[in-house]
């Protein structure tokens, strides 16, 4: 305690309490709070309660700048506390002033009238004199009770508003526990940013599912890669500033490096003068959905056993060349290929050996025709081949021959070596 190994005084103590603003302005919120603690307890000593009620505000807002939002509570609800307590003392010492000021009035209107009264007696009072004594004396009993009852309706008012005034902070800081406890235990990764998007606080969930420890004080940016638009944190905040929330899927980064997906919402903070003072973001990941969903998309458009395109894929993507085949100037040319005598094939072997000569027969085949095409399995022992020609329509007969010659070598499995021929057939797509 300061006041017990240096001996300060009342005026030093102040000094402390202003050094204490001084390290809060520069940042120093640790050293800051030891001197507003220090304070705190020479000012409790001296019953300095308007002092008290400084300091524990300036430590609720230290605690605060520190991310500490239980300590910060704390504080804020003593602070309001003292407050209530000088509130009433105001009130108190208000009153009794008051009525000392209202007992040394009568006590000089008595004495104006028994001097009235003694004179009036001296020069024997008349009877109009006596009616004119009656009178001012009526004004007076009922300014009197005029008087009293403006003050007892004045102080019921005031005490209906005090009431109110406590039932409000007691509304609020009921408010605040049930929003700290939602704050904390929600599976969802809340952060709460500054005007210019410096985050300020996180709860639990935030540092679990980032990795991130040292969060407070960074600019929040979102990663632009794995397809978030260069600028999004720009384009997220424009958004947000008019409309007043911001929803929907992006990338962020762990503290590990890992880029994964989230499901995010933003929403603003503003004060009553309609000035922005924060944002509020919620978010949770959701890797294993997008996986889920990717798994549905390859089995929806994926052959099973050999990985190539299926014939759903395959139609939409001879569809989309159809559309493009005008304005690239490309001649779509597709083909259809058959293997000979695979069912007798598939029978004689047995089906695991004949779905080994499958995946050969599509291996095979985009050596032929190389990578920059579109091979698909339709079904079976069917096979499409996409190839858009840039070049005359006759080269889709070079590229039916490539494939002819491709299975002139015998395709060789379980020390097996099976001579297969399969049949072509070409259509071509005109765009003029």
């Amino acid at each position: 305690d300061l006041s017990e190994k240096t001996g300060l005084d009342y005026s030093q103590f102040n000094a402390v309490t202003v050094l204490a603003g001084l390290r809060n302005s520069t940042k120093n919120y640790s050293e800051a709070i030891t001197l507003y603690q220090s304070a705190l307890r020479y000012y409790t000593k001296k019953d300095l309660k308007k002092h008290v009620s400084t300091v524990l505000m300036n430590l609720s807002e230290s605690y605060r700048l520190t991310g500490q939002s239980v300590e910060a509570l704390d504080y804020y609800v003593r602070y309001h506390e003292i407050e209530d307590e000088l509130k009433k003392n105001v009130h108190q010492k208000n009153l009794t002033e008051l009525q000392a000021k209202y007992d040394s009035r009568e006590r000089i209107k008595q004495i104006d009238l028994l001097q009235k009264e003694n004179a009036l007696r001296k020069q024997e009072l008349t009877s109009a004199n006596i009616q004119r004594y009656n009178i001012i004396t009526y004004g007076v009993v009922s300014f009197v009770i005029v008087l009293l009852f403006f003050s007892r309706y004045n102080s019921l008012k005031e005490s209906k508003r005090l009431r109110k005034y406590n039932q409000q902070i007691e509304t609020r800081e009921k408010q605040l526990l049930m929003l700290s406890h939602a704050f904390k235990s929600t599976s969802d990764g809340v952060w709460i940013t500054d005007k210019e998007f410096v985050i300020e606080v996180v709860n639990e969930a935030f540092t679990k599912l980032t990795g991130w420890t040292n969060s407070i004080g960074q600019k929040k940016i979102f990663s632009s890669s794995q397809g978030n638009d260069q600028g999004l944190t720009d384009k997220i905040l424009l958004q947000v500033k008019s409309e007043g929330v911001w929803q929907g899927e992006v990338y962020d980064q762990r503290a590990s490096g890992e880029i994964y997906p989230i499901e995010l919402k933003i929403e603003l903070i503003m004060n009553k003068q309609g000035e922005i003072i924060h944002y509020l973001g919620a978010f949770r990941d959701i890797s294993k959905r997008k996986q889920a969903e990717e798994k549905i998309i390859q089995n929806a458009t994926q052959d099973s056993l050999t990985g190539l395109p299926n014939r759903v894929l395959f139609r939409e993507l001879i569809q989309r060349s159809l559309v493009a085949a005008k304005k690239k100037h490309i001649i779509p040319a597709i083909f259809f290929i058959d293997v000979d005598g695979f069912k007798k094939l598939n029978d004689s072997l047995g089906h695991e050996a004949g779905d080994r000569f499958i995946c050969a027969i599509a291996e095979r085949l985009a050596e032929s025709v190389g990578s920059n095409n579109v091979i698909a399995r339709l079904g079976g022992d069917e096979f499409g081949l996409l190839v858009e020609l840039a070049g005359k329509k006759t080269e889709a007969g070079s590229i039916a021959k490539k494939v002819l010659k491709a299975f002139n070598r015998p395709i060789v499995q379980d020390d097996r070596s099976i001579k297969i021929t399969v049949s072509v057939g070409v259509s071509l797509y005109n765009p003029a």
